[in-house]
C-alpha cells in the first residue's frame, strides 16, 4: 500500500479573542480558542544549501471556540514568509527566524464567505533530510525515499476576521512543525490472502486481522539404544 506525505507546515497551539462576541442573553463569550493550521510549502524541497529566505504556502485553517459556545471559523488561505535569520547551530542544522502573513477566506460564515488576514513569527531549528528508509520483519516490510526540510519550532500570531457583520481578533501561539516530502510502500502489514487458506492461517485479534502462521520447529528424534535380542534354546 503506497503512502505520500508532502512538503508541509502544520501550526497547532491555543488563542484568545481579544473581543469576544457576546452571547443571547447579552453576556461576554468564551475567550479561549483553539488552532490548526496546515499548508503546503513546495520551497521546502530546495536544498540540501541553507534554507530559502523566502517561503510561500497554500492551506486551510480552522479555529474554535474551546466551549463550543459558536461555529469553527475555517477556510483556505494564501501565505507569504520571510526568514531573513539563518545562523548555524551544527554541520546538520540551522536556526530559523522569520514571519509571515496571509489572506485568509471564511468558509463557515452564515450567509456569505468572510474575509480575513494573519500576522505571525516563527523560530524554528531546521535541517535537511534526503535518503531511502525501509524497514523489514517476519510480519511486514516498510521502505521508500525521503526528500526535504524538516524544522521543530515554536510561533505566535494574531488574526483578523470579519465574517457574519462581526470583527473579532486572535491572538495565538502553539507549536509549528515542517515536514519533508516522503513517499513509500507498505506491504503485508494486513494480509488477508492467507484467510481463505485452510490450515496455513490463524485469527487474530479484530484490530491485527489475519497473519500466516509461523512454521514451528520441528521435533528432534529420541533414539533409544537397541537392546539384545534373546537367543532361542534348541
Amino acid at each position: 500500500m503506497p503512502f505520500l506525505v508532502p512538503p508541509a507546515r502544520v501550526e497547532t497551539g491555543i488563542g484568545t479573542r481579544v473581543h469576544p462576541p457576546k452571547t443571547r442573553e447579552g453576556v461576554q463569550g468564551s475567550r479561549a480558542t483553539g488552532l490548526l493550521r496546515a499548508g503546503l510549502h513546495p520551497l521546502q524541497l530546495v536544498g540540501p544549501e541553507a534554507p530559502t529566505w523566502a517561503d510561500f504556502a497554500f492551506g486551510y485553517r480552522s479555529e474554535w471556540m474551546l466551549d463550543d459556545s459558536e461555529r469553527p471559523l475555517h477556510g483556505p488561505y494564501a501565505e507569504l514568509g520571510l526568514y531573513p535569520v539563518r545562523p548555524r547551530v551544527s554541520r546538520s542544522t540551522r536556526l530559523r527566524f522569520g514571519g509571515y502573513t496571509s489572506a485568509d477566506a471564511i468558509l463557515s460564515s452564515g450567509r456569505e464567505p468572510g474575509l480575513g488576514a494573519t500576522l505571525g513569527t516563527v523560530v524554528e531549528l531546521t535541517g535537511f533530510s534526503s535518503g531511502t528508509f525501509g524497514h523489514e520483519d517476519e510480519e511486514d516490510t516498510v521502505g521508500g525515499v525521503t526528500h526535504g526540510q524538516w524544522a521543530v519550532g515554536l510561533f505566535a500570531s494574531t488574526s483578523f476576521r470579519n465574517a457574519d457583520d462581526r470583527f473579532s481578533q486572535t491572538l495565538g501561539t502553539g507549536l509549528s512543525v515542517r515536514l519533508p516530502f516522503v513517499f513509500g510502500v507498505a506491504c503485508c502489514v494486513w494480509d488477508w490472502s492467507s484467510k481463505s487458506e485452510e490450515g496455513d492461517s490463524e485469527p487474530r485479534s479484530a484490530s491485527q486481522g489475519w497473519h500466516r502462521k509461523r512454521p514451528q520447529p520441528e521435533k528432534r528424534r529420541e533414539y533409544q539404544p537397541a537392546r539384545p535380542r534373546k537367543k532361542r534354546k534348541d
